[in-house]
């Protein structure tokens, strides 16, 4: 697997299919079968590092925070784009695997304290932070 440093993915769509692009096919068959830690601590901190996923606002974070309506942590944008690698070359539903990811991840920062959508605490730990995810018949998809 050879990332070429100099190519940075704008979206979350590239970012796949760069990730899919730098694999053998015997790599692909490994990858499918690489479980959360082991990917989270390896190929995870790799892509974080390679593609700026720390930095803020850059081209692909803004493309994620709007599919997804999370505000972009460099861990669960390299999560969901692995994740999606792991399924399109299983041949499986990438987008409801997003979709499965994204919601616990919300789930997660609103447990935190935090505004799944900006990252924001929440000044009262009490309240949970909803967001309201709607798919429009034409495939997009909008949080409030």
């Amino acid at each position: 697997m050879t990332f070429d440093e100099d190519k940075v993915p704008s979206t979350v769509d590239e970012a796949i299919d760069m990730l899919v692009a730098t694999m053998e096919p015997v790599e692909r068959d490994a990858f499918t079968a690489l479980d959360g830690a082991d990917i989270h601590h390896g190929l995870g901190t790799h892509v974080r590092n390679t593609w700026s996923f720390w930095e803020q606002g850059t081209p692909l974070q803004q493309d994620f925070i709007k599919r997804f309506g999370l505000f972009g942590h460099a861990d669960d944008m390299s999560a969901i784009i692995i994740a999606s690698a792991q399924v399109k070359i299983a041949g499986g539903d990438v987008a409801a695997e997003q979709r499965r990811l994204a919601e616990r991840f919300r789930q997660h920062w609103s447990r935190m304290g935090l505004n799944p959508l900006t990252g924001e605490r929440v000044t009262d730990m009490d309240k949970e932070v909803r967001i309201t995810l709607i798919i429009h018949p034409d495939g997009r998809i909008e949080y409030r």
